[in-house]
């Protein structure tokens, strides 16, 4: 039991599946801690061979992953190394919403087969 203390060393308590620091912009606030939990147990709950889990985002989500998003853009064109260029030009992320994992999973599985030759 020594061993799981730690899990009632954060703000979050016995119930939260991710430890923040202290410091983190989040740690305070209940409703982004739970939100960071529910994502959490959707990815720990996903088995291997069955297809990944969807996560349902809010509209607020969708706004803050499209400011994100169209403010990096632009940045990482002109700072990225090359690497990350190629990559956003083979996966084209979403802009208007939070892309699901499935559809990023998936095009990265059919580019990586069709480049391999197969």
């Amino acid at each position: 039991m020594q061993e799981l203390n730690w899990l009632t060393k954060h703000a979050g308590g016995s119930n939260a599946l991710i430890e923040l620091s202290q410091d983190h912009p989040g740690f305070l606030d209940l409703e982004y801690r739970r939100r960071r939990n529910n994502i959490a147990q959707i990815a720990l709950q996903y088995k291997s061979g069955v297809p990944i889990p969807i996560v349902e985002y809010s509209k607020e989500e969708d706004a803050v992953w499209n400011k994100v998003l169209t403010t990096l853009q632009p940045l990482h064109a002109e700072h990225a190394c090359v690497e990350i260029s190629q990559l956003q030009h083979i996966t084209p992320f979403p802009t208007q919403r939070v892309p699901q994992l499935r559809e990023i999973n998936s095009h990265l599985i059919t580019h990586a087969s069709t480049s391999r030759g197969g």
